[in-house]
């Protein structure tokens, strides 16, 4: 097993990436602090006004959103501080949890305007048998 050698989060993680003996997330907290965090905030400021300015639609962004805490926090502060009028857009997994789907509607209440996208069960299943099991284009799945 291997250790970061800064936090001691193991390899036994799913995703974790060591270089050097150290983790990706105290990798990142390095980095994390020599960006211009004040030049980045400008930036999306700048952006979003120029989507806000050139807009002819009813919107004036589009987020893809699951419920969880980084996609709410993105809505809301598109909406809120940043001033854009925002479009959610959810593709529902097949097999939402109870506190998924209460996300998604707590953000409804919220005043948000939303699509849920629910892809067809069956095509969704050969999808992901396909994509794990690797078939080529010209193999049957059934």
């Amino acid at each position: 097993m291997e250790y970061c050698s800064r936090c001691l989060q193991t390899n036994t993680r799913p995703g974790v990436v060591f270089k050097n003996g150290v983790c990706g997330a105290c990798l990142w907290e390095e980095e994390s602090k020599i960006i211009n965090w004040s030049a980045r905030e400008n930036e999306l400021k700048s952006i979003a006004e120029n989507a806000k300015t050139k807009s002819k639609g009813a919107y004036d962004c589009v987020i893809g959103v699951s419920g969880g805490k980084d996609s709410t926090f993105q809505a809301f502060y598109a909406r809120d501080i940043l001033g854009l009028r925002v479009l959610l857009v959810n593709c529902e997994p097949m097999d939402i949890t109870p506190i998924g789907r209460a996300n998604f509607e707590n953000l409804k209440r919220h005043g948000f305007e939303t699509i849920s996208i629910n892809p067809n069960r069956n095509l969704a299943k050969k999808a992901d048998k396909k994509s794990i099991l690797g078939v080529s284009k010209s193999r049957k799945i059934s």
